[in-house]
């Protein structure tokens, strides 16, 4: 948990003004945040874009909440988001559609292409308060594989079946806050995900712990919505007054100081070249929280400012991601690799191994424990079982 989060916006940016409304309640500063600029997405759909030359960016984002049951509300931090996007899409006659129920991938496709039909483009908003419940188990690595593919916004996109019938998607736009655990993240989001992209297009903001306790019979002075909700309205009309100087069906061009630039060239040059898979978007996540920052505080111009706070952002979010520990740790030049390993601890570390390959698909198929224990009973005791499970709970 950290308050650094209250310091990246300006006091007139709807992202400060949201994470004073949520100030009162147990949810971490981190996970006010995202939040936050979740709502601003749910705004900016594809109405606008980063005015990189040969590259523009889309100020869309995939944001899981990750914290153990019931220790960081990520929940409620959903829950209240949705409460204002729903808000705001009443109050605007918005034609995105939002979703918070069940998803799979056919699903999806199928609204897309209704709302491309009417609109022209296909913005949806999924909003997952609990996103094991949301992603069913056979549909999940589906529904997965569909949202990687769509994050990049396509221009246009078709297929079909003979049974379905063809479809056609114009104009895709997904913006996605969900709430998960880190088993989830691990069984659904971990190596077959990481593989074909999906956590590196996903911010994933992990907490421990809320910002405060409120105390038994404590009744926390909740401040009025209203000044939340007439800031994303104040960011829905001044961006309509740019469309309406760009022409019809334009998307706005959020451009960038010169400042701006320099620092965002400084920040790539300083960054390691050799960046695994689930970093390789940082870049790309840095120009587009920077395009929300600058949309939230009405500038809607990318400044040095921007880019900085954007930097740090995503930097307090990978700051404690565990795979990243891994790689530093396997990078270790002291380490001492060529020693040979005795055969003892080699047996040891394939029994290990297999231990934490049946515990894992334990989790993921819902195996009942007696059957699991059935097939752990010989390979090894119940005391390499209990540190097998304390290595799995440490790194989540």
């Amino acid at each position: 948990m950290t308050a650094a989060y209250k310091h990246l916006t300006s006091p007139a940016s709807f992202i400060t003004k949201y994470m004073e409304w949520c100030d009162a309640s147990e949810t971490p500063y981190s996970f006010d945040f995202w939040s936050a600029v979740f709502c601003v997405s749910a705004v900016l759909r594809r109405r606008c874009y980063v005015d990189r030359p040969g590259a523009p960016v889309w100020p869309n984002h995939y944001i899981l909440l990750t914290a153990p049951p019931g220790v960081a509300r990520k929940t409620t931090a959903v829950i209240r988001a949705t409460e204002i996007v729903q808000w705001y899409a009443s109050a605007s006659k918005s034609n995105a559609t939002l979703f918070s129920g069940s998803l799979t991938s056919s699903m999806l496709m199928k609204e897309m292409a209704v709302l491309s039909k009417e609109f022209g483009c296909s913005p949806l908003l999924l909003a997952l308060p609990e996103v094991s419940r949301s992603f069913a188990r056979n549909a999940a690595r589906p529904t997965i594989a569909y949202l990687t593919d769509m994050f990049d916004t396509k221009e246009i996109e078709r297929g079909g079946t003979k049974r379905e019938g063809t479809y056609e998607i114009k104009k895709a736009s997904i913006n996605m806050l969900a709430a998960s655990t880190p088993e989830w993240l691990g069984a659904f989001g971990g190596a077959d995900a990481d593989a074909g992209g999906f956590t590196s297009r996903c911010i994933v903001v992990r907490e421990e712990r809320p910002k405060r306790r409120i105390k038994w019979g404590e009744v926390p002075t909740q401040p009025d919505a209203a000044v939340v909700r007439s800031a994303i309205i104040d960011i829905d009309e001044r961006l309509a007054q740019l469309e309406r100087h760009e022409g019809a069906c334009r998307e706005v061009p959020i451009k960038a100081t010169a400042a701006a630039i320099a620092r965002y060239e400084s920040y790539r040059e300083a960054s390691d070249t050799k960046l695994r898979s689930s970093e390789a978007r940082h870049e790309r996540h840095v120009l587009s929280v920077a395009c929300v920052l600058a949309c939230a505080d009405l500038t809607f111009e990318i400044q040095e400012d921007h880019i900085i706070n954007a930097i740090k952002a995503i930097e307090l979010v990978t700051r404690d991601d565990p795979k990243r520990l891994e790689d530093d740790t396997s990078h270790n030049v002291n380490a001492d690799v060529d020693r040979p390993i005795d055969k003892a601890w080699e047996k040891r570390i394939q029994i290990f191994t297999r231990i934490v390959k049946i515990l894992k698909e334990a989790g993921k198929l819902g195996v009942q424990q007696q059957k699991m224990c059935i097939r752990l009973r010989h390979l090894t005791g119940a005391k390499d079982v209990r540190l097998v499970l304390k290595i799995l709970l440490d790194y989540n």
